[in-house]
């Protein structure tokens, strides 16, 4: 390709060609780039700069902008300007970085000249220009690079005139110096710089990953007289250029050959592209993936609102950004602020936004889900939605309770006390800031919620949406007519008006309301949006309407116990009855008992009969933690963490989706478990299934559906049901399920007749309980529940190697193994069950013929 020509793939724009002319004559001639003629590329400088930053590194645990004022604290002018200048070949090429940007940090340095200088024109001029994707890197091993340049220029400013002139006349020999510089490594600056200084030969591509991809995709083009990496992406390109093949590595149709399903690039990603992949096909992707690409520099959103928007979960959020480079992919993070691992904090720290000491992002720098909601649906990618409902409070406005007066004249309102006046259908971005203004004495949070609310009351709300409100126990539902309007009040208690036709004068009691709808009803906003439950306050309209009462709310009722479960299991189908009314009146129950009587099994089969297919089993231990039940963050296959359901969250979305339909857990061996650290937050709504708490990873709030019912099982060998706190109790139903007692007691022989083996066995088993004083250590039926225990020697296989083991290390410490063999050996049941059947029969024998002998 022509020195100078400026057309083919990735042509280099004339403002940074002409830069980097600049740095390649100030390096050359030991002169400057910001102030042509004076030696600020000296050996002095570059060495004194090495002392004062390379050779005193901060390792603690302050920002970089920190770090780097203790650094360059008491260096020369000289030197700040050397530094300043390195600092900009390493953001002059970069896309990462916005010009405004790139101009703040180096002026920045410059400010601190004792006699500061002025930025000259073909700085000025490359500023809006790059070329480079630098990547992740650029803002996270910041001062690594900067080590790599001040060391570059220690080995530049070192040589002599004619050997600078020699190694700074073509890129090859560039490339030697370049490689004289052993550590650090940083790749990725090595390849930016040199592209700035030679971008005839260098192509603008940093990333390894892609420098690979791309030579693997093009090796047709290769002849094979190539000498390194270097000269193999030159000819790709030359070859490129010589065929028209496109514009840029990063544009179609050449991206299309080493990036087609765009997962390495951090190309934008087309909703085709995205839904062509397998793991994607659902549009809440495209949404996704917009989402991300709306957040701009120096601001930060998280995984849960990202997720809101796009209708998933925040694991799936989590699993797409590490699996789909995304150049905005560094600026969702967690709900509370902080990003996994140092990189994330280190990219957003770049981008100007703050960090407390205990990881937090400044939360000012968060861009609101609603800002990001208004963004897609002004660019399509959110669907129509016609019909809305909402809840706007009006029972506590200043003191007074406005619900009585909008109901008689028909409307509702918002304070909006501190507002000047305001016309409707205002977008957030022309409300924003009104509000800040308006309401600068409140904290960040206060305002932000403002702007929801005003946003909600005068854009998005439109005629025709339905409006509730709630007073004294009771739900009014009505329908809004006409636009905001803004009407400044006596005592400042409702600024904004919008009219509403209400439906009824009764209104509903909240004891008449579904579950769902009676816990959102309790977010502690005023304005909150209830289009999720649309179809409930619809029909809840139409009775107010018609005067008829309001549907009863359905309760999942399960199916009732039935003979043939009964028989199934071998126990009384009362007793199965019990079960499930336990679990209608009370929806958590736990089977609790010594091992072997068939609590997990009992657990499934009832969850089988009450809920189908719907049914999930959890084991607890002592490691089991909130994260693994309900949901936390894991580690991905390529690489960071996302958010995943456990089972608990798993089973409550199906039981969402499905809300007449019953759905069980059993959760195996409960008492194994932390419960407090296990259930977290969600302890709480075992007991009150209509109220709402936020959850530890996510900013909405969350109650537990009705229709999720629990079932645990507790082995009283491992804790006794009366170390059970009673917090728990209170929480849960307990049944107890004893060997010696019903329905245990009459499995076995139930189970052996159906079968058809001898009763023998439950004899035995009989006669083994009875010589066990611990009920909680009695011998359950499951042991002798199994085919091969009734064959040849299985019995004693058992008997050996399940039985006596456990017995073995109840009386650990207090009978030696001869002395539990004596006691409870097979031996020694089979003679005590034949001695008893001998004493039944004389006693028969005696009764039938009282003379005899």
């Amino acid at each position: 390709m022509a020195e100078g020509t400026e057309v083919g793939v990735d042509p280099t724009p004339p403002e940074l060609r002409a830069l980097g002319q600049e740095y390649v004559r100030a390096m050359r001639d030991s002169d400057s780039v910001f102030t042509p003629g004076r030696a600020i590329w000296a050996p002095a400088n570059a060495l004194e700069l090495q002392a004062a930053f390379h050779d005193q590194p901060d390792h603690g645990g302050r920002t970089f902008a920190a770090k780097l004022e203790g650094q360059l604290a008491g260096t020369s002018d000289g030197e700040l300007q050397l530094f300043a200048e390195l600092w900009f070949a390493s953001l002059a090429p970069l896309t990462d970085y916005t010009p405004s940007t790139k101009r703040s940090l180096i002026q920045g340095v410059l400010n601190k000249m004792a006699t500061p200088v002025d930025l000259p024109p073909v700085v000025l001029e490359a500023l809006p220009k790059s070329a480079v994707k630098g990547g992740l890197a650029f803002k996270a091993r910041r001062p690594i690079q900067l080590t790599l340049l001040i060391r570059l220029a220690v080995a530049i400013t070192s040589m002599g005139r004619e050997e600078r002139r020699e190694a700074l006349s073509e890129p090859r020999r560039w490339r030697s110096v370049l490689d004289s510089v052993l550590d650090p490594k940083e790749p990725a600056q090595r390849r930016a710089l040199s592209w700035l200084l030679f971008p005839d030969y260098f192509v603008p591509v940093v990333s390894t990953q892609h420098r690979t991809a791309i030579r693997g995709a093009f090796t047709d083009l290769l002849d094979g007289s190539e000498v390194d990496e270097d000269d193999e992406l030159f000819r790709v390109r030359d070859e490129l250029n010589r065929r028209g093949a496109g514009s840029s590595f990063y544009e179609e149709p050449i991206i299309d050959r080493w990036d087609p399903e765009r997962r390495i690039s951090g190309v934008p990603i087309s909703a085709d592209q995205l839904s062509a992949r397998t793991e994607y096909k659902t549009r809440g992707y495209v949404v996704a993936s917009a989402a991300i690409d709306l957040i701009p520099e120096g601001r930060w959103s998280t995984f849960s609102d990202i997720a809101e928007l796009a209708g998933l979960i925040p694991g799936q959020v989590g699993g797409y950004v590490s699996n789909v480079e995304h150049t905005a992919g560094h600026r969702v993070i967690k709900v509370g602020g902080t990003t996994y691992g140092n990189d994330g904090q280190l990219a957003l720290e770049a981008e100007g936004v703050e960090f407390s000491e205990r990881g937090v992002a400044d939360p000012t720098k968060r861009i609101s889900k609603e800002d990001l909601r208004e963004q897609l649906g002004a660019a399509g990618l959110l669907p129509t939605v016609g019909r809305r409902a909402w809840l706007v409070r009006g029972s506590s406005v200043n003191g007074k309770d406005l619900v009585p007066l909008w109901r008689q004249e028909g409307w509702i309102s918002l304070a909006a006390s501190n507002l000047r006046e305001v016309s409707a259908g205002l977008t957030r971005d022309e409300l924003k800031p009104i509000v800040d203004e308006d309401y600068a004495h409140a904290s960040y949070s206060v305002k932000g919620e403002k702007l929801d609310e005003f946003h909600f009351f005068l854009t998005r709300m439109e005629p025709g949406h339905l409006i509730t409100t709630v007073d004294q126990g009771r739900l009014y539902v009505g329908t809004l007519v006409g636009e905001a309007r803004y009407q400044r009040s006596m005592e400042g208690d409702s600024n904004l008006v919008r009219d509403v036709e209400w439906a009824g004068d009764e209104g509903i009691d909240y004891a008449d309301l579904p579950a769902e709808l009676a816990a959102k009803l309790k977010v502690q906003r005023d304005v909150v949006d209830l289009t999720q439950l649309y179809d409930t306050l619809e029909g809840l309209l139409e009775t107010e309407t018609e005067n008829v009462p309001p549907p009863a709310v359905e309760k999942v009722e399960l199916k009732p116990a039935t003979a043939e479960l009964a028989l199934a299991l071998h126990v009384p189908q009362a007793w199965l009855q019990e079960c499930i009314d336990l679990l209608n009146d009370r929806p958590q129950l736990v089977f609790y008992g010594p091992p072997g009587t068939g609590k997990t099994y009992l657990a499934q089969e009832i969850a089988k009969h009450v809920a189908g297919e719907n049914y999930r089993l959890v084991q607890f231990h002592p490691a089991y933690s909130y994260e693994d039940f309900f949901e936390g963050y894991r580690p991905e296959e390529g690489g960071g963490f996302a958010l995943k359901p456990g089972p608990l969250r798993k089973i409550v979305d199906s039981a969402r989706e499905h809300p007449r339909d019953a759905h069980v857990l059993i959760i195996d061996e409960i008492n194994r478990g932390n419960l407090a650290k296990v259930f977290g937050e969600l302890y709480f709504l075992l007991e009150y299934r209509k109220e709402n708490v936020e959850l530890l990873y996510g900013a909405r709030d969350f109650n537990l559906p009705e229709n999720v019912f629990i079932i645990g099982t507790m082995n009283t060998a491992d804790r006794s049901i009366a170390l059970v706190d009673a917090a728990m109790r209170r929480r849960f139903a307990f049944l107890p399920l004893h060997p010696s007692e019903e329905p245990t007691n009459g499995i076995l022989r139930s189970w052996l007749a159906q079968e058809g083996y001898p009763a023998r066995v439950a004899d035995l088993h009989d006669e083994l309980n009875r010589r066990i004083d611990d009920a909680d250590f009695k011998i359950g039926p499951s042991y002798f529940m199994r085919p091969a225990v009734h064959r040849d020697g299985g019995l004693e296989r058992t008997w050996r190697t399940s039985i006596l083991p456990l017995l073995e290390e109840h009386h650990f410490g207090e009978l030696t193994g001869q002395q539990v063999r004596a006691r409870y050996g097979l031996d020694a049941v089979v003679a005590a069950v034949d001695r008893r059947k001998a004493d039944l029969a004389e006693d028969v024998d005696a009764s039938a013929n009282p003379h005899r002998g």
